[in-house]
Parts: C-alpha cells; sequence; structure tokens
C-alpha cells in the first residue's frame, strides 16, 4: 500500500509501490522537485509535484498528467525523458529522467563568459532537440535558460517540454509564471495566441542573443513593458555590443527573432544549418 503524508512534503513515500522519494531537491513556482529511486528499473528518476495550490484546480492538475503522458516513450539525448505520471491522494507528479548538472542561467552567472563558438554549439543542440520534437508534434512552449540543463561534459538537455501547454491553458497558473518566461516569449504568445514551432524559434533567437551578448534584447520593468518592446522595437545590434561578432551569426539572431512567424526559419532544421555553417566559418575546435 502506497504510504501518505500529512503535510506538504513526500520525502519517505513510494509512489506507484515504485518510486521511492528520497529528498526534495528544489522548488520553482509551480513544482517541487525530488530525488527518487525507481526500484524497478534499478536507477534514480526525478519527480515533480504541483504545488498545492495548483494541485487544487483538478481541471489544470490533470491537464498536466495529460501532456506528460503524452512525452513517455519519446527519447531524444537533448531532451530530457520523462518516464511516468500520475497522482496520488491529491498529489500530482511527473516522473522524469535525473539529469546532472546545473541549468543554463546558473552557468551564464559563473565565470567565465561563453566565448561565441560555445554559445553557437549549444543553440545547435538545441536546434537539434527542436527538430526533433517539432516532427513529432511536440511544441516547447518555454525556452529559457531555467529550462535548459548543463550536462558535466558541457551538454546541454531541454526539460519540461511537457509543461508549458499546461500551464498556458490556465489564465491564472499563466499570469504567475510570466515574469520568468516573458524576456523570451514571442510577441504572438504574449498576445494570446498558443505557441507553435515559430515560436520556440524565436525563443531561441533571444537566448542566442543572450548567450553571446550577455544580456537579454528587451527588458523592463513589467512582464507586459518587456512584451511590448518585444512586439513593437527592432532587435538591437549584437555587434555595437560586441563587433567580434560574426555578422553571420547576428543575421541568424536576428531572422529568428522577427515579429511576425512566417518571417522566422521555416524549421528548427534549417536554423540548425546556418548555425553550423557559421560554426565552421570561425575554424574552431569543438569542444571535447
Amino acid at each position: 500500500m502506497e504510504q501518505s503524508t500529512g503535510d506538504r512534503s513526500l520525502t519517505g513515500v513510494v509512489l506507484k509501490h515504485r518510486y521511492h522519494v528520497l529528498e526534495k531537491t528544489g522548488q520553482d513556482g509551480v513544482f517541487t522537485m525530488y530525488r527518487c529511486e525507481d526500484k524497478i528499473e534499478e536507477r534514480e528518476v526525478a519527480v515533480k509535484v504541483l504545488l498545492p495550490q495548483y494541485a487544487a484546480n483538478r481541471m489544470f492538475a490533470e491537464r498536466v498528467l495529460i501532456e506528460a503522458q503524452a512525452m513517455v516513450g519519446f527519447k531524444h539525448p537533448g531532451i530530457v525523458e520523462v518516464y511516468d505520471s500520475g497522482d496520488m491522494e491529491g498529489h500530482y507528479y511527473v516522473i522524469t529522467e535525473a539529469v546532472e548538472g546545473a541549468d543554463l542561467r546558473e552557468r551564464l552567472r559563473t565565470p567565465p563568459a561563453l566565448t561565441v563558438p560555445e554559445a553557437i554549439d549549444i543553440a545547435a543542440s538545441l536546434c537539434e532537440a527542436l527538430e526533433a520534437a517539432h516532427s513529432r508534434g511536440f511544441i516547447h512552449g518555454d525556452i529559457r535558460p531555467g529550462n535548459i540543463v548543463v550536462l558535466p561534459n558541457g551538454d546541454v538537455k531541454l526539460a519540461d517540454f511537457w509543461a508549458s501547454a499546461a500551464i498556458n491553458s490556465s489564465q491564472t497558473v499563466r499570469a504567475n509564471t510570466l515574469a520568468q518566461s516573458v524576456h523570451y516569449m514571442a510577441p504572438e504568445v504574449a498576445e494570446g495566441q498558443p505557441s507553435s514551432p515559430a515560436a520556440d524559434i524565436y525563443s531561441l533567437g533571444v537566448l542566442l542573443f543572450e548567450l553571446v551578448g550577455g544580456i537579454v534584447p528587451f527588458d523592463g520593468e513589467t512582464p507586459i513593458a518587456v512584451a511590448l518592446k518585444h512586439a513593437r522595437q527592432p532587435v538591437p545590434s549584437l555587434r555595437t555590443m560586441n563587433p567580434s561578432i560574426p555578422k553571420s551569426l547576428e543575421s541568424i539572431v536576428l531572422k529568428a527573432m522577427q515579429k511576425t512567424p512566417d518571417a522566422r526559419f521555416r524549421s528548427a532544421k534549417l536554423m540548425l544549418n546556418e548555425l553550423r555553417s557559421v560554426r565552421n566559418e570561425l575554424n574552431a575546435p569543438r569542444p571535447a
């Protein structure tokens, strides 16, 4: 019989007679994260549990499980794999691959700064992951440094592919999480349109701008102010900030960040091809 807990912590609980929750590892605006042992596969996994205030919204909570379950069985080296999902006495949870490493936001805060080749390699890896996901009908919808894990060997993985569709289905949850996403959000998504492959490409363009420029292209005192700048203001010049940035790389960022979806790269693969061309131009050895 599954154990229950009287408080909000799941430490010590066994989910589905299989996942032994070992310890809490963190919390964001929507989920509490734990480290678990999968007793059947004999491996470490991670579990993300909806915070109580969101678990109380049963329609939203069930949407989270539906979106996560759709990802089960989809494997790609650049995407954190989803293994399972479920609920126990009002605790809605998603079991995922356990990934060692810090998120990209932490890497950006830690010296030394990324080199241009390193930034291109990260963007290219993310393009590969997006191309694989988009071809299967999966859209991320919330590409930002906090959703990208940097592994000890320097590789990157996109996390929470399943989360944004559920979050965007609830106006309350979306409003509560907007501040952390709006700096990378495509203009049409900020206006209420659904996420799309083109919106993912826009967000990746913003991320690439930050990787090579050191700052996000648009900032403001409120999420609305930031969203308005994305919709109305031209993208700042990267080469004015850093003349060593190749013109061809700046052109990729500008194309990915076009205001209208049709003007962006038609696919992540096309953006990947351009990034590879610039990487070859730099004639720098790839990191080991």
